[in-house]
């Protein structure tokens, strides 16, 4: 064989080594860590054009000089940056390689090999006394070298939970690569049934309410509720008590009660009272708004001279305001705020997350133990993940460490979807569930560090 070519051979199985390394995955786990705390405290650039405006204001008013610093460094969008991609580009080809790598070894947990590293007395009885001992805590057992050697190990179901904590995070950045491609969402949307909604690209699909909640009578578009936002009712009568007529815009019919929807876009309602030469102005007090039962300022000019004759700011839930010889009644309701995804990777985001949570819960639970006994001149002897009590020590404290990591891992995991479920993201913007998260994966590389070689949790 050439030399030229065995030392490419000899540079791509380095490769796949280090890529294989439990090192090299904690190290990844860090550092999205990392990025994860800077989404907690370093607020991301809106997308939606209206709000960048006072979101840039708040952002001179927070960070002060170090604003320029920290636009440049792209910290107000480290979602959409190269390093935060790259980054999780060289996640999904770890993991790759570890899926891989854990399936091999799945398929050749079914052959009997021999046990390599040093033989160490254990004290757990005879040969037969610790196979049933094993046998009874699910290890499998079998006899090798003519019956002289005991192999105990927990395949398949140990290898198969550490192909499902591999092989679940691939598909789930598989599925947000789909979704990022072929996806798109509508924020902000009213919720009001028959409304016609237009997404990105111009596909239309109109707003349908059931006793299950929102949905879209197009296939393939997810509704769900974000918020709700201020919704007005009003109405006039004059002196006597009858009703007035009122107007949204010139030209329009008169209209005996009227109902607006405030939103970013259109924060004020206007109306006219034709009879009595009135213009009525309503927007909320401060911003941003948005949150029914605000307080309100109302204004009341005159027309057509345009003079104000009246002005209050309100906050009950109904309230009547006399005027000019009229009276105004203004109830505050609230109506849904809907997000319209459509994301063709949902169902590989959902099996991605179902996968996870199983295989980090039998990580943590479950490890991957493999060992081997046998009688040396009289005195058992074992090598592999031995037991603890057969070799004189107690438990370490790493292996109650991961198990507290399965545990939590698989609790975030089922967060995240239960967010997915509800919202159509992994992550809601709640503190809590990103703290969670981000010290998961730090404890997660940790042990990832610690007892990767002791427990066989390389992948080979």
């Amino acid at each position: 064989m050439p030399a030229e070519l065995r030392s490419r051979r000899t540079f791509w199985h380095t490769a796949w080594e280090i890529a294989a390394e439990d090192v090299a995955l904690a190290v990844v786990l860090f550092v999205l860590a990392g990025c994860w705390v800077v989404l907690l405290l370093v607020p991301q650039a809106p997308s939606d054009p209206l709000s960048l405006g006072r979101w840039s204001a708040e952002i001179e008013d927070r960070f002060g000089p170090l604003t320029a610093l920290f636009r440049a460094l792209g910290l107000f969008s480290l979602l959409d940056s190269p390093f935060y991609r790259i980054l999780l580009a060289t996640l999904a080809f770890l993991l790759l390689v570890r899926t891989v790598a854990w399936m091999e070894r799945l398929w050749l947990g079914r052959r009997v090999i021999r046990g390599a590293g040093e033989w160490s007395p254990v004290n757990g009885g005879t040969l037969e006394e610790m196979g049933r001992w094993l046998t009874r805590r699910g290890y499998r057992t079998r006899r090798a070298v003519k019956g002289h050697v005991l192999q105990a190990d927990r395949w398949p179901w140990a290898e198969a939970v550490m192909v499902l904590a591999h092989l679940g995070p691939l598909l789930l950045l598989a599925g947000f690569l789909i979704g990022e491609i072929g996806g798109w969402k509508a924020e902000g949307v009213i919720g009001e049934v028959g409304r016609t909604v237009t997404g990105p690209g111009g596909r239309t699909f109109a707003l349908v309410e059931t006793s299950a909640g929102w949905v879209a009578d197009q296939p393939g578009v997810q509704i769900y509720v974000t918020g709700v936002g201020p919704e007005l009712t009003v109405s006039a009568v004059d002196a006597e008590g009858n009703a007035l007529g009122l107007q949204q815009a010139a030209g329009e019919p008169l209209s005996p009660t009227l109902r607006f929807r405030l939103t970013e876009r259109e924060p004020d309602a206007y109306f006219a009272v034709p009879e009595a030469g009135l213009i009525v102005r309503i927007a909320p007090e401060s911003e941003p708004v948005l949150q029914p039962e605000t307080d309100l300022r109302v204004q009341v000019f005159r027309s057509p001279s345009g003079n104000l004759v009246w002005e209050e700011t309100i906050g009950e839930t109904t309230s009547n305001l006399d005027v000019e010889g009229i009276r105004v009644r203004i109830e505050q309701g609230a109506y849904p705020v809907l997000l319209a995804v459509h994301d063709p990777g949902r169902w590989l985001k959902v099996l991605g997350l179902v996968m996870t949570g199983i295989g980090v819960l039998g990580w943590g639970l479950w490890p991957v133990r493999r060992l081997w006994l046998r009688v040396d001149q009289g005195q058992p002897v074992g090598v592999g993940d031995l037991p603890q009590e057969w070799v004189g020590r107690g438990r370490e404290g790493w292996q109650l460490a991961r198990a507290v990591a399965g545990v939590t891992s698989a609790f975030v995991i089922g967060a995240a979807f239960w967010s997915l479920a509800h919202s159509g993201v992994l992550w809601q913007g709640s503190p809590f569930q990103m703290v969670l998260t981000l010290l998961t994966a730090i404890g997660v590389g940790i042990c990832l560090i610690f007892s990767g070689r002791k427990e066989g949790a390389r992948a080979r």
